[in-house]
């Protein structure tokens, strides 16, 4: 579980994607925040700060994909 999407982590060396497939989180990506609900997604490049974290009572379920830096 990803909580804290207010400090958030990098990867230097990969890019991530998070897929919503269930419920809904907020993702942070350097200083923008979105709202995914199922069927959206979102992009993290490699070296941005990033986290996600469920405002809401229910459990919400992510693909997350990551690829190395091209």
């Amino acid at each position: 579980q990803h909580q804290d999407a207010g400090v958030g982590h990098r990867d230097e060396g990969s890019d991530k994607v998070y897929y919503a497939l269930e419920g809904e989180v907020v993702v942070r990506v350097g200083e923008e925040e979105a709202l995914l609900a199922p069927g959206m997604a979102a992009f993290a490049p490699a070296g941005a700060p990033h986290g996600v974290r469920n405002e809401s009572a229910s459990p919400a379920l992510l693909l997350v994909v990551t690829a190395p830096r091209p």
